[in-house]
This record gives structure tokens, C-alpha cells and sequence, in this order.
């Protein structure tokens, strides 16, 4: 009996593990750098063949679909389980070495994507007590105004009691799981598009100078820009996560005192995106044009920023592509935090776990605005080679890790119905 049992359990995670790589294939396949119009029939398909509710809302190029499995207790309001489709590479096939997978846009964001779509069909299944929402959403990658942001302001998203959605890290070390991570809040945006008249003329009349300055100007901006927040969310962060990587230090009680790699958390960072001019062989440029990614902990920085850039660089032509402030924090103490908290650390004893701030910006930024608790949860653990492929072509993970973080999805999941 014993014997047929594990035989039963065997053959069902085959099975589970084929769809999962089934699915992430085929999304892996569809273009939507561009527009989200294939992904959202992608998602259509599943769902008819499931006999799930669902609804398409459209957007012109940005279309989004929203599904729902409704829960057995009514007393229970819904959770929502959400991902963006678009991203910044076109398709790709997905290759799958021996214990590899490789694809444009694998880690971000498709195969969170396929994980709580896994996960969502399971529960479909089951007849959860707790119902729930599946919203795959575009436009993150271009700062959700037209993907997230209009299905909140149009009305489309439906009362919910918390959402799960992009941030977290589930971090490890070749095979040693370290820490996992839940993002209770998130960094804000600026992109600017910044446009500096230069003389022009003929290369050799000293007019490169000027360039020479700008670029070298540009080049220190990261260093001169020292505007700071979220300390409290860093604390609480550094309180637990100290145990993944145990050693004497006090928790920093001032921006002065956080170290090293911690300073992305709380600290104003700039990425150069862009740098472009109309020169030529021979011919010096009338124009140098720069973007730039900034991310921000405070909502005060912005204003900060942009004076700072104003007076540096006066008379340039100075535009905001992008504004998105630092979200709201959902507190660790929030019933829903505590529930799933509970849930991983049932499932991980011995695993430090604890909240932590998402030094990027994503969705769930909406959403904290709106008053919603929300919690960016990765349930793959992955190490620092695998998340430096994130955003370049053909990004990379274990086989084995995907399929375990399906199956974690899927078990927190289910647990949180029924809580």
C-alpha cells in the first residue's frame, strides 16, 4: 500500500513538473516587449480550459486579464495573486540544458507568472475557502501607469484583502538556501530625459571640452546626490537578516552609519540609461542628451533631486519620462504579513525570514497607495550569477529551482485560502 502510495505521489509530480515547464515554454515564446496583446490570450486559453471566470481589460496596446476562483466562505475577502506580462526583451525560446533553463525574460517576470498561475489552477481545483484573483498586468517595465495604475483608476480591481506580487528574494549560495525576504514596501522613480545645447563646429576648436566636463559631471551625480529614507523598514530588515549572515554589528541608528551594500535601500542611486548627440566624423555635437534612472527612499527626494539637476545643469532642457513616489510600507505586524510569515516559516524552520524593502520599484506601489497590503514574494532561490542576468538577454536559473519554487508557490498559496 505503501509502496503504490509513493508510486501515485511519483507519477502526480511528474505530471505537475511537465505542466509547469509546459507553460513556461510557451509564455517564454510569446513577444510582449511591445505590447501584452498575446500574453493575455495565453492566459484566456488556460482559463477557458480550466472553466475559469475571467475578464479582459482593455487598453489599446497594454490589455491586462483578470480571473477569479471564488472562495467557499464569503465571510473571507478574496487575496490577489499578480505579475506583469510585458518585458524588456522580445521572445525567446526556452533552452533547457541538464539542470539549466535559459530565456529572455525568464526571471522578470515570467516565471513568477507561471508560478502562481500553477498555484491558481490548483486551488481552482481544490474549492478554496479564501477565493481568489489572478491579474496579469502589463506596462510595469515602462512604470505601470497604463498597466496597474489604470485598472485601479478604471474601476477594474475588485475588493481584495491583500495581493502577492513581484520583490522579495529567496537568496542562496550554490545549493545552500541563505534567507528569504518579503517586500513590504518598495522605492520610488524618477526617469529623466536631460537635453545640454553645446557649441558644435569642427573637432579641433576646443569645443569638446565642454563635453568633457559634462560627461565627467554626469559621472559624479551618483555621489552628490545624498537624500535618504526608509531607515525604520532597513532595521527592521538588518534585525532578522543578520542571521543569514552572522556577525557582531549594531543595527544602524542614523543614514551615517549603514554600511556597504545596505545603502541601496535607503539611499537616493542613479543609473545612466541613455547617452546620445547628433556628432559626427569630424564634427562636434550641438546636443548631448542623457537619461537617467533614479531611485529614491523618500518622497521628498524627488523635489530635491530635480532642483539639484536644475541648478547643476542650468539651461539644459530637463524632462520627467517617469514619477513614481517611494510606496507606503505595510507594516510587519499586518494580520496578513503575520499569516504568511507563519506559513513559510512552517515550511522553512531553520531559514531566516523577515521583511525587507525592494530597492527597485514594482506594481504593488499602486496598490500600498490604495491602503492594500501587499508583499513582493520570489519563490525561487537563486544566487548572485543568476540575478545579475535579470533584464540582459537569455537570463538563467536551475531547472530544479523553478520547479521547487512552483511547488512553494503552490503550498503557500493554498495554505493562505485557508487561513
Amino acid at each position: 500500500m505503501k509502496t503504490a502510495y509513493l508510486l501515485l505521489l511519483l507519477f502526480s509530480n511528474l505530471i505537475f513538473s511537465q505542466k509547469s515547464l509546459e507553460y513556461l515554454r510557451k509564455y517564454i515564446n510569446i513577444d510582449t516587449k511591445k505590447n501584452t496583446k498575446e500574453g493575455v490570450l495565453f492566459f484566456k486559453k488556460v482559463f477557458e480550459e480550466n472553466n475559469i471566470e475571467y475578464k479582459i481589460i482593455e487598453n489599446g496596446e497594454n490589455p491586462s486579464i483578470l480571473a477569479k476562483i471564488d472562495g467557499s466562505d464569503k465571510n473571507l475577502v478574496p487575496f490577489l495573486l499578480t505579475h506583469h506580462i510585458d518585458c524588456v526583451q522580445e521572445a525567446s525560446q526556452l533552452k533547457e540544458y541538464e539542470n539549466y533553463l535559459e530565456g529572455n525574460c525568464l526571471l522578470d517576470d515570467k516565471s513568477l507568472g507561471i508560478s502562481q498561475l500553477i498555484s491558481f489552477l490548483e486551488a481552482n481545483k481544490k474549492k478554496p475557502k479564501r477565493g481568489i484573483y489572478f491579474l496579469a498586468v502589463s506596462n510595469e517595465e515602462n512604470g505601470g501607469k497604463e498597466g496597474i495604475n489604470y485598472v485601479i483608476e478604471k474601476g477594474f480591481l475588485p475588493e481584495i484583502s491583500f495581493a502577492l506580487g513581484e520583490g522579495g528574494k529567496a537568496a542562496s549560495a550554490t545549493d545552500k538556501k541563505l534567507s528569504l525576504s518579503i517586500s513590504n514596501t518598495d522605492k520610488g522613480a524618477i526617469w529623466i530625459e536631460m537635453e545640454i545645447p553645446l557649441g558644435g563646429g569642427h573637432s579641433l576648436s576646443g569645443e569638446d571640452i565642454k563635453i568633457k566636463n559634462y560627461l565627467k559631471k554626469i559621472s559624479g551625480l551618483q555621489k552628490n546626490l545624498p537624500f535618504y529614507g526608509k531607515l525604520k523598514e532597513l532595521q527592521d530588515f538588518l534585525s532578522w537578516y543578520k542571521y543569514a549572515f552572522p556577525r557582531n554589528r549594531e543595527l544602524p541608528k542614523s543614514y551615517e552609519e549603514v554600511e556597504g551594500g545596505d545603502k541601496i535601500f535607503v539611499s537616493t542611486t542613479l543609473s545612466i540609461t541613455k547617452i546620445e548627440t547628433d556628432g559626427g566624423k569630424n564634427m562636434l555635437p550641438s546636443k548631448l542628451i542623457f537619461c537617467l534612472d533614479i531611485r529614491t527612499a523618500d518622497a521628498e527626494s524627488h523635489k530635491k533631486v530635480m532642483d539639484y539637476l536644475k541648478k547643476e545643469f542650468e539651461g539644459a532642457k530637463i524632462t520627467k519620462i517617469l514619477e513614481v513616489y517611494p510606496s507606503k510600507t505595510t507594516p510587519s505586524d499586518n494580520i496578513y504579513f503575520k499569516k504568511l510569515l507563519k506559513i513559510l516559516k512552517e515550511i522553512y524552520p531553520n531559514l531566516p525570514i523577515g521583511p525587507s524593502i525592494n530597492p527597485g520599484f514594482s506594481d504593488l506601489n499602486y496598490l500600498r497607495e490604495k491602503g492594500i497590503p501587499s508583499f513582493g514574494f520570489s519563490p525561487f532561490f537563486l544566487n548572485y550569477y543568476h540575478f545579475s542576468t535579470i533584464h540582459k538577454k537569455g537570463e538563467r536559473m536551475p531547472k530544479e529551482r523553478f520547479l521547487e519554487g512552483v511547488e512553494l508557490m503552490k503550498e503557500v498559496v493554498l495554505k493562505l485560502c485557508e487561513e
